[in-house]
């Protein structure tokens, strides 16, 4: 039977009690650098026992009894600690209320919180239900209602201040409530809803609200509200490892250990010590558990590389990638196509093969701003065409994700060639932020307009990889596709395949995985527990067809109606290739760009042989649209009647 200990707060006496029979009790949340409750002292005498009173004598005033990580669990004991960790969940999800206890005051009443919540209880709502058509111009419109938005942020800004926000102990316990309570150095308890946080941001967002976006309000989006989505359960549960990249831990190991309970996914063992171990057995438990997402994820670039003496598994995100690969996936939860099992790294499980996967050219990285990480879609892909024609009806048949028709994937071909040389020069003096693509007529704007709003799903996957632009065959079709990697990508027997990867919106990422040496050029490889297959990447999401109309005419996936699953077995510590591939850093990764990438010197020399290519390809647009308009007035002539027409 499980045990802790409560603090009696009139008294300051330390009981344990049964995890069963527990008495009503308030679960205190608070980061140890406050130094509240600091356990070298008599409680009575610590600094946060007057926040405590205050909430006994205003709020709880029948609960006698309060759990505080640094009194409750020996500090000195490492078997204590041992058995308390995995118990997190218990215990801060069966607290009446997790009351968050700051040093900073919060200069905020109850009342005028309440009076902003019931304004805005219409946007709130209108996230909820995602009613943007509906009711979204009169929040974006009306300078009433934008000012309600704005007053609501500005409530929301002061409870990211607390250093509170920034640590991953404090996040689970977040996550974990039932319900919260603040009370900063102003001794005001303030209760303020989970679905407050969570919806005001979002409705700023979607609205582009421009005056509650970027500056103060940065840290609600990278701080809070997505800890209040996490909490609110609008996530998957494992998916709270994607809010660690503003989080920090002074022992990197409760990186993991100080998600377990909140991610749903608790080992049992916790004095393991380095951070890549602790993830790797999180890791293969939460896939043991149901959670096969966690096998099928996008690969990432590491800012900074794991040490050359830790080996690389092909199938594994990395320790510091982990939550981007998940944020990027976009995956909420993927159920697999058969039994799965994983030893030592290596993933067990069922899938079906798709086709032989070529490399045909390398696309390179998704264009970033340096400063706020804003991504730039269009000129990623006009630079992607590289003012190629046939590699821009390509690049235009891949990224519309089989929604377009032959003549809508020309048209967006000729916006991406025609705006090559002005997003090149765009990029050469950092003005990303101000370009516009430009059009020669509404048609091609209303096409491209819609193909940015496809990228907003479809490119989100690619954030943190390189792409190589690729071709799926297989007897009944060719498809073009884009792959994923972390790395270059060597020549090699390359096939894909599909584990069930499938987002909400019903289209699939493959998974491209590399035959060993000596395997058969057309002979789909087999792998086993002891020489399993190595993973190189995925493809962006695409739709699967067996209809090869669809296939030729959409430039879908084609796969046959009875294509038979098969075992896989990827990745882990048995991979020939991982065991002999050290990871590599995003630098070096763009150093080897050629051609494609941007990311060169931006000489006056270079910006001046740009401008000059710009112009004489305006010069070619303009001669075609003054010969076209000329053949337009000659046809209007014969038309009506005229057979000669004299100036």
């Amino acid at each position: 039977m499980a045990y802790t200990r409560l603090v009696h707060l009139q008294s300051g006496r330390i009981e344990q009690h049964s995890l069963n029979s527990m008495p009503p009790y308030v679960a205190v949340s608070h980061t140890w650098g406050d130094n509240l409750f600091n356990s070298q002292l008599p409680f009575r005498e610590t600094p946060g026992r007057k926040a405590l009173d205050t909430i006994s004598t205003t709020e709880y005033r029948n609960i006698k009894y309060y759990w505080i990580d640094t009194l409750c669990i020996d500090q000195s004991d490492p078997m204590d600690k041992q058995r308390q960790i995995p118990l997190m969940g218990d215990i801060y999800g069966s607290a009446e209320v997790v009351s968050i206890v700051t040093k900073i005051p919060f200069g905020l009443s109850q009342t005028y919180i309440d009076s902003i919540t019931t304004a805005v209880q219409d946007a709130i709502e209108m996230s909820m239900n995602e009613t943007w058509l509906e009711n979204g111009n009169k929040w974006r419109q009306s300078e009433k209602h934008r000012k309600l938005l704005k007053q609501a942020m500005d409530i929301i800004e002061v409870f990211t201040r607390p250093v509170w926000c920034t640590r991953v102990w404090t996040m689970q316990e977040f996550i974990l409530a039932k319900r919260t309570l603040w009370i900063g150095s102003d001794l005001q308890p303030l209760r303020v809803e989970e679905i407050f946080f969570q919806a005001i941001p979002d409705v700023c967002d979607n609205l582009a609200i421009e005056e509650c976006l970027g500056g103060k309000y940065r840290r609600i989006y990278s701080h809070l509200a997505g800890m209040a989505g996490a909490h609110l359960k609008m996530i998957e549960p494992t998916r709270v490892l994607e809010l660690l990249g503003n989080k920090k831990a002074t022992i990197p190991e409760d990186e993991v250990y100080g998600l377990m309970a909140a991610s749903g996914v608790v080992l049992k063992q916790t004095n393991i010590v380095g951070k890549g171990k602790v993830w790797k057995l999180w890791w293969e438990e939460a896939i043991r558990t149901g959670h096969f997402r966690w096998a099928v994820l996008p690969p990432s670039i590491p800012d900074i590389p794991e040490p050359l003496h830790v080996q690389r598994n092909c199938i594994m995100p990395s320790f510091s990638t982990r939550h981007l690969a998940s944020l990027n996936s976009v995956l909420d939860s993927v159920q697999p196509l058969g039994p799965v099992s994983v030893q030592n790294g290596t993933v067990s499980m069922m899938g079906r093969s798709v086709g032989r996967c070529n490399i045909i050219q390398r696309l390179g990285r998704i264009e970033l701003d340096q400063t706020d990480g804003t991504v730039y879609r269009d000129i990623t892909l006009i630079l992607f065409s590289a003012n190629n024609w046939q590699l821009a009806l390509r690049i235009a048949a891949v990224f519309g994700a089989g929604r377009y028709r032959p003549k809508q994937r020309a048209i967006i071909a000729q916006v991406l060639v025609i705006n090559f040389y002005r997003a090149k020069l765009a990029v050469l003096q950092h003005r990303e932020r101000a370009f516009r693509p430009r059009f020669r007529n509404q048609l091609q704007a209303t096409i491209w307009s819609d193909f940015m709003t496809v990228q907003m799903a479809f490119m989100c996957v690619m954030n943190d990889a390189i792409a190589f632009l690729a071709d799926i065959r297989n007897g009944l079709a060719v498809t073009e596709a884009v792959v994923l990697t972390d790395r270059e990508i060597p020549k090699g027997n390359f096939w894909a395949i599909d584990l069930g990867a499938t987002n909400q919106s019903e289209k699939t990422m493959l998974t491209v995985i590399q035959a060993p040496s000596g395997t058969q050029a057309e002979a789909l490889p087999l792998s086993s527990s002891d020489v399993p297959l190595h993973r190189i990447g995925v493809t962006t999401y695409a739709q699967l067809t067996s209809s090869l109309k669809h296939a030729l005419y959409y430039s879908r996936h084609m796969i046959g109606p009875r294509e038979p699953l098969q075992q896989f077995c990827i990745g882990g510590d048995a991979c020939p290739i991982c065991s002999n591939t050290p990871y590599v850093k995003s630098t070096d990764i763009s150093a080897v760009d050629e051609g494609n990438s941007v990311e060169h010197k931006c000489s006056a020399e270079l910006i001046q042989n740009t401008k000059l290519k710009m112009r004489r390809q305006m010069k070619m647009i303009l001669v075609r649209v003054r010969a076209q308009r000329k053949a337009e007035y000659r046809k209007l002539l014969r038309r009506i009647g005229v057979k000669r027409f004299e100036r």
